[in-house]
């Protein structure tokens, strides 16, 4: 190490030090408090450093005129750095410090005050458009940012230059801005104390060892736990270091810089507990070397900022502990295990303030290398973040953004997680080595937080419990990684039982599952046994099954081809077979590979042969893991494959019974006349059809040629849906335009049909077919009595690999198929059709009636048009009811027609709304009604539609192109009622007591009524309106008086009140709303409600059981309403329908 300083510059620092010390100590001779003390030596520390700093900005190259290069971000409270620059720049660019004395241009100082701050304000808001603007601000802060600083440099400064790094071959040591002079609290951490920078100028990469610093100041070392060195980012660099009898130590760990890189550090130090640190002293730490090989030039020593000791500051505190997701125990790991939780803690808050967890720090200290390890990631609430790796591949840093905020008395767990590729029989272990490697702050004072354990127990070093006393601070579980695994070798199903054919290539033989943990492996050898049976003919071995190979599931090729031995072998505790297969240097990947086994059987094979293959993973020799090179053990045990039957090709042609037996109508097209199933369950090999022959069996008076334009469609996807372009299964046409040409009436043809594609059926599967075609408009025969049967007659097949014909003989017969003329259509009202109802006259469309149209199964028929009819009775004898009917499908709109003269008609396009075959359509007809304008409608017209008359709905048959038109007459829907305005009624039982106790007054019911219109309901004895109620009375009272029912409005107006007996039975009380005179009565307003209440005389009902309970009765007088004041409309029935119950009252005595 070697600092190169300028004999006049050290001169000038011991001269203006000692000034500072001569002026200092010019005191009167009188006693002095401790403050006044501590307040003159941190005036000296400060002027010492602005000295310092002075002296650092002197070192180097000249200055070049006009420009500065800030690089330093500066706010209020720092002192050195760049801040006699800042205010250089400042004043001579017309905003000054201030105008005398210090900060005045000429009398710049280092330190960065509310006048600095002041006069950066100023410069940033006269400026705002290129300081502020970019980072969103509107106003200035005072703070030397970035943007300041970018603006600043962009300018050109002011008169005086700046600094420039000084160029050289080794290292420039700086002091930098310094934290302000602060409280140093008990068991803080990471309190800063001196920031400094280091340069490299050279052109090669310096690595600086360590930084030698000494505690200063007025203080103790027994106030401190240890020193630490922090990078830019705020990571500890090495552990920390506990200060000598010479109040030094060397801090940090191996950090290179780069050519031209600046390195910015931070002496920070760990405070020691309350009862041990020395309230009250004030601290600094001076760095006074830094350890490297390079040459080293700046001034040292470099102090910072002065903090006082603090025992009474309770900051927060941090209690960690092993987290749930800790494995809990040592563990053996395969290579190639992924997404491992190697560690984990949990951190809990304490009650004084909120923690900000910023950074964890592991340290691996097992055996295994960085290199055995990928993907480290901690990982806190689910979300992962990166690791870097300390030089010496030990630590694993995360940092966590802005922080991790935990409050009060809550819980976050942090742990430790990835992926093992190497390091067979080594360890990972990733421990907390020291409490401060949890970098931790609080949310109010800011400072660090150790990561407690929560009591002051020294205790012993335990795997799995965190203790801060000592170190490690966590001793997580052991992980011992070893090398990959065989689990399991077994026979797969993916090749089942099932025939196969001689002379084909590639023909699966059987198949395996092996599943392999942790690494893939190599094997030396691979060995099958392959066991033969004759049934006939000639003799088979081994040696007859050639091109043999080991092909995976995604069919890459692990091995082969060879071919198969004849020599006997028996695997290891298994049966003796005729022959096996040896396969070399084969690699299997970590995970389940199935192997399936490949190869040609010989001609010597004939049907019924049987071929199994074999084996037993223990007689396979050398086999390693591909990673590690470490030898592994295969399972024992013969595992045999699937058998394999020798069958010839071979296919089963049915004719099906779909379609089945119906009426097809002349001029139909596309018509499916047969289905059919070609079916290789039995077959050795995959087949090709070609060709098939079709018979037309027709009746004595149908013809042949009618059928024309026929073809064969297959259901190659062998799904269920209807994706042809018809809207059935058959999706692929594999021959087309063929005609049957037989002229002789109640005669027969097979058409003969080469098949446009060759149609390739696998072995063990089936494919559907369908002949299709259309039947001549003028067909021959009569409807409804003659037929075409059709079928499959012949079939022309091979196998797919060997080209040897295939004997076919169909089966199964086709279904008549009756001509008919055109189809039929049938009307009659839905039952989903509204019954009578109350209408209004508010413009929307209200549902009058749902018709239902059928069409036989003869064909679909595509509606024409519809027309209605209103039949509905009108008090004016007109048909103005409604304006327009609309016209729906379910919840399709097919359109709107105005009524003419108490008709509508719609008439559709083609292909709007079919009527399917043997199916049905719903046509909802909804109306939109006049305003009853009292002249051309009144309340109470009727409205009721019906499709009148023959004719009234018109469709075409799609098939036959012929006109089918509704034959019925008179389908009549509901008969509905129009209205401005009527009530609806409903009990409301809020606030009812149903226990029945004696009582003048007793609360009996309250009953709803709700106005639906835009006109008043009204209630008055003058137009004979009438609201009835039923009472049914469950007593025994014997005497003759009678017990009064009243009925009240919303406000308490007695509106009329009847009177009943209490002995048992109904009575029906009709209040005509007399009480409260002829024309005045009841108003419910348009689109309000009132509720109405009836009390009763409930004093006779004393008898355990009494009961009385208010009802009514859906009869059409029982609600007789008028509207704004005028009429006398009975709508009971539909208001009441279905009778409406209040609450029944017992009295439980």
């Amino acid at each position: 190490m070697s600092i190169a300083l300028t004999t006049h510059k050290a001169a000038a620092a011991a001269v203006g030090v000692a000034m500072v010390f001569s002026f200092a100590f010019v005191t009167p001779a009188q006693a002095q408090t401790v403050e006044e003390l501590t307040a003159q030596i941190n005036s000296l520390l400060a002027t010492i450093a602005s000295l310092q700093a002075q002296l650092a900005g002197m070192t180097g190259g000249a200055t070049t005129g006009g420009t500065y290069n800030f690089t330093l971000n500066h706010k209020m409270g720092d002192q050195g750095g760049e801040v006699m620059d800042i205010q250089k720049f400042l004043n001579a660019n017309g905003f000054p410090v201030a105008s005398s004395g210090a900060g005045s241009p000429g009398n710049e100082t280092s330190y960065f005050g509310s006048r600095t701050k002041a006069a950066v304000m100023a410069w940033q808001n006269a400026n705002a458009a290129q300081v502020l603007a970019p980072v969103g601000l509107s106003a200035g802060t005072g703070y030397w940012g970035p943007s300041s600083r970018a603006y600043a440099n962009s300018m050109g400064g002011g008169t005086t230059g700046g600094t420039t790094v000084p160029t050289g071959t080794g290292l420039v040591v700086a002091a930098a801005a310094q934290p302000a002079n602060s409280l140093a609290p008990y068991n803080a951490t990471l309190v800063p104390f001196t920031k400094f920078t280091v340069t490299n100028n050279s052109g090669t990469a310096q690595t600086v060892n360590s930084v030698t610093v000494e505690r200063a100041g007025l203080a103790a070392n027994t106030n401190f736990t240890g020193v630490v060195l922090l990078d830019e980012s705020g990571q500890q660099l090495g552990i920390a270091r506990v200060l000598n009898s010479n109040n030094q130590a060397n801090v940090g760990e191996a950090v290179t810089i780069q050519p031209g890189q600046t390195r910015t550090f931070t002496v920070a130090a760990n405070m020691e507990a309350a009862a041990t640190v020395s309230a009250g002293q004030i601290a600094a730490f001076s760095v006074i070397a830094i350890n490297t090989s390079a040459t080293v030039s700046g001034s040292l020593p470099i102090t910072g900022a002065s903090h006082t000791v603090n025992a009474t500051l309770a900051i927060g505190t941090a209690t960690v502990a092993r987290g749930p997701l800790d494995p809990g125990a040592d563990k053996t790991k395969e290579v190639g295990t992924t997404g491992y939780t190697f560690s984990s803690l949990k951190v809990t808050a304490g009650s004084a303030e909120q923690i900000r967890v910023r950074s964890i720090r592991w340290n691996q200290s097992g055996s295994a290398a960085s290199s055995d390890l990928s993907n480290v990631v901690v990982v806190v609430d689910g979300t992962e973040y990166p690791t870097t790796v300390s030089a010496d591949g030990k630590y694993y840093t995360a940092v966590f953004g802005s922080g991790i905020v935990i409050a009060k008395g809550n819980t976050k767990e942090i742990s430790i997680k990835g992926n093992i590729v190497g390091g067979s029989s080594r360890t990972v272990t990733f421990d907390i080595w020291e409490e401060t490697d949890i970098y931790i702050t609080g949310e109010t004072y800011g400072y660090g937080i150790k990561a407690d354990d929560g009591d002051t127990t020294t205790g012993s070093e335990t795997e799995g419990t965190y203790n801060d006393e000592i170190t490690p601070a966590y001793p997580a579980y052991d992980v011992t990684i070893s090398a990959g695994t065989v689990n399991a070798f077994s026979k797969s199903n993916k090749v089942a039982a099932g025939n196969v054919a001689e002379q084909v290539n590639d023909t699966n033989l059987g198949a395996f599952e092996l599943s392999l943990t942790g690494e893939g492996i190599t094997v030396t050898t691979v060995k099958f046994a392959i066991d033969t049976t004759e049934a006939s003919g000639s003799a088979v071995d081994a040696d007859d099954v050639t091109l043999l190979t080991l092909v995976d599931q995604n069919g890459t090729v692990l091995a082969g081809p060879v071919d198969g031995s004849a020599t006997n072998y028996t695997p290891t505790s298994g049966t003796a077979s005729e022959g096996s297969v040896s396969f070399s240097a084969v690699d299997f990947p970590a995970g389940v590979t199935t192997i399936y086994v490949k190869g040609k059987l010989g001609s010597d094979f004939d049907s019924s042969d049987t071929i199994t293959i074999r084996a037993n993973p223990a007689d396979w020799t050398g086999a390693k893991g591909v990673t590690t090179g470490n030898t592994v053990s295969l399972p024992s045990g013969e595992v045999s494959a699937n058998v394999q039957t020798v069958q010839a090709a071979s296919l089963t042609v049915t004719t099906l019974l779909s379609p089945p037996a119906q009426n097809v109508v002349k001029g139909a097209t596309d018509h499916i006349w047969f289905k059919g199933n070609l079916d290789a369950a039995n077959s050795g090999e995959d087949v090709r059809v070609t060709a098939l022959g079709v018979k037309d069996t027709t009746s004595s008076g149908a013809v042949p040629a009618d059928i024309d334009s026929f073809e064969i469609w297959a259901n190659l996807s062998g799904g269920s849906t209807n994706d042809s372009v018809r809207g059935d299964i058959y999706e692929t046409l594999i021959a087309s335009g063929d005609n049957f040409s037989t002229t002789t009436v109640g005669g027969d043809e097979t058409l003969s049909i080469t098949l446009d594609t060759v149609l390739t059926i696998a072995r063990n599967t089936a494919v559907e077919i369908a002949g299709i075609g259309d039947l001549a408009g003028g067909a021959t025969g009569t409807a409804g009595t003659d037929t075409h049967t059709l079928d499959i007659d012949s079939v022309t097949a091979t196998g797919a690999n060997t080209g040897s014909s295939i004997s076919i003989t169909p089966s199964g017969s086709g279904q008549a198929q009756t001509l008919q003329t055109s189809g039929t259509l049938t009307i009659s009202v839905d039952s989903s059709s509204p019954s009578a109802a109350l209408l209004l006259d508010d413009g929307t469309e209200q549902t009058v009636g749902v018709f239902r149209l059928a069409a036989n199964n003869v064909e679909d028929l595509d509606v024409d048009s519809i027309k209605i009819t209103d039949d509905g009775d009108e008090t004016q004898g007109s048909d103005d009811v409604v304006s327009s009917y609309v016209f729906y499908n379910g919840a399709t709109k097919l359109g709107q027609v105005a009524n003419s003269n108490g008709t509508a008609e719609i008439f559709l396009n083609d292909g709007t709304l079919t009527v399917p075959r043997n199916g049905n359509v719903l046509i909802t007809v909804k109306a939109v009604m006049n305003d009853v304008d009292g002249t051309s409608v009144v309340n109470g017209d009727a409205v009721e539609v019906t499709i009148a008359a023959a004719g009234d709905v018109d469709t075409t048959g799609k098939a036959s192109g012929v006109a089918v038109d509704s034959t019925g007459t008179a389908y009549d829907a509901a008969t509905h009622t129009v209205y401005e305005a009527y009530p609806t009624v409903a009990f409301d039982n809020s606030g009812i007591s149903t226990t029945l106790v004696g009582n003048a007054n007793h609360l009996l019911a309250k009953i709803k009524l709700t106005n639906v219109g835009n006109k008043d309901v009204t209630f008055q004895s003058g137009d004979s309106n009438l609201f009835s109620i039923q009472v049914t009375v469950v007593g025994d009272d014997t005497d003759t008086g009678n017990e009064v029912i009243t009925l009240k409005d919303y406000d308490g107006t007695t509106l009329d009140t009847a009177t009943i007996n209490s002995a048992s039975g109904t009575s029906q009380l009709d209040f005509n709303m007399s009480s409260v005179g002829a024309a005045v009565g009841a108003t419910i307003p348009a689109g309000q409600s009132r509720t109405w209440t009836i009390v009763g005389d409930t004093t006779d009902l004393e008898d355990n059981g009494d009961t009385i309970q208010i009802w009514l009765d859906d009869v059409a007088a029982d609600v007789t309403f008028g509207i704004d004041g005028s009429g006398a409309y009975t709508e009971g029935d539909f208001i009441l329908k279905g009778d409406v119950y209040g609450p029944a009252h017992v009295n439980p005595s």
